[in-house]
């Protein structure tokens, strides 16, 4: 099986909170095939209806990535 990433490292730099939305700050370092480095940060926004996740947004850093 192929896998795109290698010794993935996600650290959390926040997690918000506001009403029926949570927002996580989250960084991803890891190693792409071949051995270049992958290094990016993300955004994903989460709306909550009753007790289940009701969207997902996600947004990261363009042209960050695999450099």
């Amino acid at each position: 099986m192929h896998r795109l990433f290698s010794q993935i490292d996600i650290s959390f730099r926040g997690i918000h909170a506001d009403d029926d939305t949570v927002t996580v700050e989250e960084r991803m370092r890891a190693t792409l095939p071949g051995g270049r480095p992958y290094d990016n940060d993300y955004c994903f926004v989460f709306v909550v209806s009753g007790d289940r996740i009701s969207q997902v947004r996600e947004y990261r850093t363009h042209g960050k990535g695999g450099r």
